[in-house]
């Protein structure tokens, strides 16, 4: 998702329900779309993010051989 996207997304979920309710009366179906989508985007962002935070990872030593061209 690129700033722009983000910045949408943003003002969709931070917005009050009037601002909402003005914005859905002068909004098309491209852009109905387009918030749904940016929706799903979070939504699968959140889901990975939990994934993460959830993998309990002990071995580290495909990582700390990946970094060691970095420490020479």
């Amino acid at each position: 998702m690129n700033e722009w996207d983000y910045d949408n997304l943003m003002f969709l979920i931070n917005i009050s329900e009037d601002v909402f309710q003005d914005w859905i009366e002068q909004a098309d179906n491209d852009d109905v779309a387009y918030a749904l989508e940016l929706f799903k985007k979070h939504r699968d962002m959140m889901a990975l993010r939990e994934i993460y935070l959830r993998d309990e990872i002990t071995d580290f030593s495909d990582a700390k051989l990946a970094l060691t061209k970095f420490r020479k």
